[in-house]
């Protein structure tokens, strides 16, 4: 390890760091548990139900907003709002971002049909929703745009509205 370089030794912080992140991320994110940081945002664990879904969304407001907001629309991997997905939505609010928090397993759960399946249609309608709901809640304007990502099954979220026309012009 002493002959490495410069760029090697910040990419192995960086793989440890993120390590550290995954082993002591457990446990579900809410508004309870994200590191408090009353200077920088203020969250809060509200029920949304937007058409078949209804799921907890972990809601982030910056104390002192950008000139130009945007909303950070997150989704989890498998595993809920734990681990790295805990970490990245932790990240997000200490960026002082307005960020809405999802669990992708809670969400998915309630818009599978009787088959377990989930039609392209019920997610769009499901998610766009979501979307306006979580801009209502943060008492965002209607027209903020939107950054919407994920994390493993979360990223599909990521997917759907991209290739959504009506959706497509907020993000």
């Amino acid at each position: 390890m002493g002959n490495m370089t410069g760029s090697a030794r910040a990419f192995r912080q960086i793989v440890i760091g993120a390590i550290a992140l995954l082993v002591a991320g457990t446990g579900l994110a809410d508004a309870r548990q994200l590191a408090a940081k009353p200077s920088v945002y203020t969250a809060r664990k509200e029920k949304i139900t937007a058409g078949n879904l209804k799921v907890d969304v972990v809601l982030v407001a910056p104390v002192t907003p950008k000139s130009q907001p945007v909303l950070i629309v997150f989704a989890s991997g498998d595993g809920g709002l734990t681990g790295i997905s805990k970490a990245t939505l932790q990240h997000l609010a200490d960026r002082g971002d307005y960020v809405a928090g999802v669990s992708s397993r809670d969400a998915l759960k309630s818009i599978r049909d009787e088959n377990g399946r989930i039609a392209h249609h019920v997610a769009l309608a499901s998610l766009t929703s979501l979307f306006a709901q979580a801009k209502l809640a943060l008492k965002l304007p209607a027209g903020t745009p939107l950054v919407v990502t994920g994390i493993s099954r979360g990223a599909n979220m990521a997917v759907i509205a991209a290739g959504a026309p009506d959706v497509q012009r907020t993000i």
